[in-house]
């Protein structure tokens, strides 16, 4: 490995940094530097100018190195993976994760990383893990702020920026550079620190390109790395080891960046409704602060109680400081949303906040729409939100953010939400619920009395229901069993004839018949033990659930989609038996921890009870080497179930999808029944994010 000088900006100022390669290079006579190989690994020291005092001594997986009154200088010692010419997907899995122990005692500008490279296309990354005096940060003009995540227990904030006409493994060119930086630092300056770990880079890349980033290229080297500017210290390096130790490691992505698609923003649900932020975890998710304030977790959210939480925004210098959520991957110029959040202050008595939405226009100018405003008394949960925001032309960097007017007082949200356009706010919607409990059970058209007159719109209720367009009104589940179906009207019904209250043990047998535009529903008015629904168009309804399977082998020679009709919680336990050899059903690998749930978790309500009245259609489905889709089971049929692939879901290698479909038992589906697969994406669905 041999240095090259490049440059960057800490903090807003500009400094030079100094990175090496294990390429030719020719270095200043005046320079000082040793560099070699011990054993599988390649070691190097540069000082540039030989200015103050720097020195090296390696041995097998480790060294020790110290400055003193240096202008520039580097160290370094890691695995080159150049003559394998792989990406990081292919490398093997004992060469996927790099450990360190380390006595670091910076003494100013100093930072520790894992460096390295990758060719076609030509990549410089950092995995910043501690620093001195200075905490790395790229504010470079063209700067991307690409999202954060959560790895080994460490938060990362992860930047892109373009450097112009600078060294490279290429000889001078223009190329990215990617920075992964740790929010908290484990070192102080000025002070021995031990600190160890387990960077396993290849998780980071895969999440990195989760968030946009392209890491395809064939890896050049990774190496742990001490940079140092006008400042004096020393490291100890007790080991470095290139390794496959937690090299599948989880990793939950807290917050998308400017130009990455939030797949949590890809799909509205049956309301119109993308994400729906409550805030009830220890994480905040895609909410990040905005400049100098702070965000945390607290309790007593709308609701008011310990277990309901809501996110605290505090330590504010500017009542333009607030929190922000990047918005601009999933919605684009001219389309229409609806969002906002509750906001709630405590401090004063009435305080004005602002929904802004901030982006940077063609021109390249920053703009500040005012989507919504509201006045809220203290101690008051106050819905701030617009129900119809257009995306002006042009717009690029969109993001959301929530702010107040000449006040820097700490406040709370809660329930933030984005939805499709013209979709009520969140707000609204729980009171809407709140009323709904409240109300007399069977009282559906809100007149105070049940009566016949609620029979008609509970018909319309209930075929809302079946057709995926309808809401669930506490009100109308007058047999309290956590359904609104035509057991419910057949409950009001025997009421309005005298037979009694409402009964949880009330159930029918019913049928649905279509004619034409119109459906009717005629039902027994006598009581019997089961519910079944069946159209004449022999399609049934259903639920579904999309589990990602991690594949503990390649399945190269086997034939998908596999089926399998379970009819029991002993044969779901048998299908799991004779196949956890090869899928690991108890965990989930992590990026896609957003979209999924373990096998066994999503399995847990199938039980013996469960398996009464219903029955599991289970189809695995492989996808290709090249990319992995999202998915949507749109019709079952007797012989045919049908599955649309919608929009690209990222770049992963050969992944396996159980999907998990619910139906009533005594829906008829054939054993060898035909899986049909169509690909309705668009073009532009297949890029999961710019990285331009």
């Amino acid at each position: 490995m041999v240095s090259r000088e490049v440059k960057r900006f800490i903090s807003g100022i500009v400094s030079a940094l100094i990175l090496f390669s294990s390429v030719p290079f020719t270095v200043s006579a005046a320079d000082q530097q040793k560099k070699g190989a011990i054993g599988q690994y390649d070691y190097e020291m540069w000082n540039k100018g030989s200015i103050g005092e720097a020195d090296m001594k390696a041995d097998t997986n480790s060294f020790t190195c110290s400055w003193e009154d240096i202008e520039e200088c580097i160290f370094g010692m890691g695995k080159n993976f150049d003559s394998q010419k792989q990406s990081y997907r292919q490398l093997p899995f004992n060469w996927r994760c790099l450990e360190y122990d380390v006595d670091y005692f910076p003494k100013g500008d100093s930072f520790m990383a894992v460096h390295g490279w990758t060719r076609n296309p030509l990549v410089e990354y950092f995995i910043v893990e501690a620093w001195g005096a200075v905490k790395p940060s790229p504010m470079y003009p063209s700067a991307t702020d690409c999202g954060s995540y959560i790895l080994n227990g460490n938060t990362y904030d992860l930047y892109r920026n373009m450097v112009y006409n600078q060294p490279s493994l290429n000889g001078t060119t223009s190329f990215p550079r990617y920075w992964s930086i740790r929010t908290e630092n484990p070192v102080r300056n000025y002070q021995n620190n031990h600190i160890n770990g387990d960077v396993s880079f290849c998780q980071h890349f895969q999440t990195w390109e989760q968030l946009g980033l392209d890491m395809s290229g064939t890896l050049y080297e990774v190496c742990l790395y001490f940079e140092n500017h006008h400042s004096s210290g020393s490291a100890d390096v007790n080991s470095v080891l290139v390794s496959g130790h937690d090299s599948s490691a989880p990793v939950q992505i807290i917050r998308f960046g400017t130009n990455s698609r939030n797949p949590r923003l890809n799909f509205a649900d049956i309301y119109g409704y993308y994400q729906i932020y409550n805030f009830d975890t220890d994480t905040i998710i895609d909410w990040s602060p905005y400049y100098d304030c702070n965000m945390s977790v607290s309790e007593n959210g709308y609701y008011g109680n310990a277990d309901d939480k809501c996110v605290l925004v505090s330590d504010r210098i500017e009542s333009w400081e607030g929190p922000v959520m990047q918005i601009s991957g999933n919605f684009f110029p001219g389309d229409t949303i609806s969002f906002g959040a509750a906001v709630k202050q405590d401090t004063e008595d009435a305080t004005d906040f602002i929904l802004t939405v901030m982006y940077t226009d063609e021109n390249g100018f920053d703009q500040f729409d005012r989507a919504a405003s509201v006045k809220a008394k203290k101690d008051e949960w106050t819905d701030l939100s617009t129900t119809s925001y257009t995306i002006p032309e042009g717009a690029q960097n969109t993001t959301i953010r929530i702010e107040t007017t000449g006040s820097n007082t700490d406040f709370f949200i809660d329930y933030a939400y984005v939805a499709e356009g013209g979709v009520q706010s969140y707000m609204s919607k729980l009171l809407e619920e709140e009323k709904d409990i409240s109300e007399v059970k069977g009282d559906i058209n809100e007149d105070g009395t049940v009566d016949v007159f609620d029979l008609a719109p509970f018909r319309r209720l209930i075929l809302n229901l079946l057709s995926g367009k309808g809401q669930y009104l506490h009100r109308a589940d007058v047999n309290d069993d956590g359904a609104v179906n035509v057991a419910d009207l057949v409950c009001i019904q025997r009421y309005l004839l005298g037979a009694g209250s409402f009964s949880r043990d009330t159930t029918v047998t019913t049928t649905t018949t279509t004619t034409t535009a119109t459906t009717t529903i005629s039902t027994l008015s006598s009581t019997t033990t089961a519910t079944s629904i069946t159209e004449s168009k022999d399609s049934y309804d259903f639920d579904a659930q999309y589990i990602f399977t991690h594949t503990r082998k390649l399945l190269t020679d086997e034939t998908f989609p596999k089926t399998k009709i379970i009819g029991s919680r002993a044969e779901l336990e048998e299908y799991i038996s004779e196949n956890e050899e090869n899928y690991d059903f108890y965990d989930i690998q992590n990026w896609f921890s957003n979209y999924s749930v373990p096998f066994s978790e999503a399995v847990e309500k199938y039980s013996d009870e469960w398996f009464k009245s219903h029955k599991l259609v289970i189809i695995l489905y492989q996808e290709t080497f090249i990319n992995t889709k999202c998915h949507k089971v749109t019709k079952v049929t007797k012989d045919k179930v049908e599955i649309e692939l919608l929009k690209n879901g990222g770049d992963m290698a050969m992944c396996q999808w159980h999907f998990l479909i619910e139906l009533d038992k005594n829906a008829d589906i054939n054993d060898d029944f035909e899986v049909v697969v169509t690909d309705t994406s668009k073009p532009e669905d297949h890029s999961f994010g710019s990285i331009a």
